[in-house]
């Protein structure tokens, strides 16, 4: 059994997912791969972009990450490296408003390169 909101998986017997509160199915549904993936953000540095890669895995949202992924507490050149968040097309409404969501509720600014700002 699991869930079909977090993927969670549960033995037989139990029906609902304890952290989801959703009834369980039998399989999870396949990830749509027809559409293309889509660019939904550039962020500035390895925190941010790992962030925001476990907020859409936690949801069920398959992501990639494409760029510099060092974790460096002060940047040696001054700059911080651009990494590209890419999901696919048929997630990218779900993956914007999640990452909407959780930047407002935590009062964090998305870092997003101001050029090209798929979210606003």
């Amino acid at each position: 059994m699991f869930c079909p909101t977090c993927s969670s998986e549960y033995l037989e017997g139990l029906t609902r997912c304890s952290e989801c509160d959703v009834d369980l199915v039998d399989e999870l549904p396949k990830p749509d791969h027809s559409g293309q993936p889509l660019k939904l953000a550039h962020v500035c540095g390895a925190a941010s972009a790992d962030m925001i890669e476990e907020l859409l895995k936690n949801n069920g949202v398959e992501v990639v990450l494409q760029g510099e992924q060092t974790a460096l507490t002060f940047p040696a050149a001054g700059t911080l490296t651009e990494v590209r968040v890419w999901v696919q097309e048929s997630e990218i409404d779900k993956s914007k408003e999640l990452i909407q969501a959780f930047f407002e509720s935590s009062a964090q600014a998305i870092p997003i390169d101001p050029d090209e700002d798929p979210i606003s």
